[in-house]
C-alpha cells in the first residue's frame, strides 16, 4: 500500500510544479487534490485530481517524474495522475 505521506509529497511536488498558491488550495478551486481510493479502473489507487489544471498536466509530471518518496506515478488521465509504491529491483 502506497503510504499517505509520500503521497502528500508527490501532491506537494505538483503544486510546487504549477506553482499554485496556498490560497488556490485553501478554496478548493483550480488546485491538484489527493484522493487515496479514487477508482477509475475497478481498484481503488491513491491518485491526484486536478480537471481544472493546465492541459496534459498529469502526462508532463509523469515524462519528468523520477520516483522517490518509495512511490513512482503514471498518468491515469490528462487530469489524473496515480501514485504507486516503487518496487525493489
Amino acid at each position: 500500500m502506497t503510504t499517505k505521506t509520500a503521497c502528500k509529497a508527490v501532491l506537494r511536488d505538483v503544486r510546487r510544479k504549477f506553482h499554485v498558491a496556498d490560497d488556490d488550495i485553501a478554496d478548493g478551486y483550480g488546485a491538484p487534490t489527493l484522493v487515496m481510493d479514487w477508482d477509475w479502473a475497478g481498484t481503488p489507487t491513491p491518485t491526484i485530481i486536478w480537471e481544472g489544471g493546465p492541459y496534459g498536466w498529469a502526462v508532463e509530471v509523469a515524462n519528468d517524474f523520477r520516483p522517490h518518496h518509495g512511490v513512482w506515478v503514471e498518468p491515469t488521465t490528462g487530469w489524473a495522475l496515480a501514485i504507486y509504491r516503487d518496487l525493489p529491483a
